[in-house]
């Protein structure tokens, strides 16, 4: 698929609140920009139940580029199960988690807005912004979990459907984990 800039261009004001805002969610000016667009172009399209919206945000392939329409073999199955547990176990990627600082971090009001917008643009009951570490997923932000995760704010692996995410290093979306090849069977 084709990448497209543009420039935007923003008063001096705006332009320093945006950095500040975007270093605090510890990303660049731009990112942040980015992030903030998508957000928008998916609520909207949401909203409007714009028959472009699954096209535009939805993954098309699986594990290992298997299409996600066909059911994994077993092999296959088991391959994405072993590649989540490497990259939940990367050093490099762990290291640059604890330096986050927001494991084990208090409740956030910025993250529970990301948190209700994702519930919001996909009429969802349930809506976590979570960490995955070695041997856990913490919720930095959690809404509509039925308790005691409520209160706890983690989950064993074992529960975690975000380690296949960090997998991939893409979107995972659901539509029914009971059915979903890799994700069935799982606690959660």
């Amino acid at each position: 698929m084709p990448m497209r800039a543009t420039t935007v261009r923003f008063s001096d004001s705006l332009w320093t609140l945006i950095e500040r805002e975007a270093s605090r969610d510890g990303v660049s000016a731009a990112q942040y920009v980015r992030d903030a667009t998508i957000l928008r172009t998916a609520y909207t399209m949401g909203q409007r139940g714009d028959e472009d919206f699954d096209a535009a945000f939805t993954r098309t392939s699986g594990p290992a580029g298997t299409d996600l329409g066909a059911p994994l073999d077993g092999a296959e199955r088991r391959r994405a199960l072993l590649d989540a547990a490497a990259a939940v176990e990367d050093k490099d990627r762990l290291g640059a988690l604890h330096a986050t600082g927001l494991l084990d971090s208090d409740i956030s009001p910025s993250f529970d807005r990301l948190a209700r917008l994702a519930a919001t643009v996909l009429h969802a009951p349930v809506a976590l912004v979570s960490l995955v570490d070695a041997d856990r997923e913490f919720f930095k932000s959690c809404l509509g979990l039925p308790e005691p995760w409520a209160s706890r704010r983690e989950a064993p692996l074992s529960h975690s459907f975000c380690q296949h995410a960090v997998a991939t290093r893409e979107p995972l979306l659901v539509t029914d984990a009971r059915e979903h090849e890799v994700l069935r069977g799982m606690p959660a």
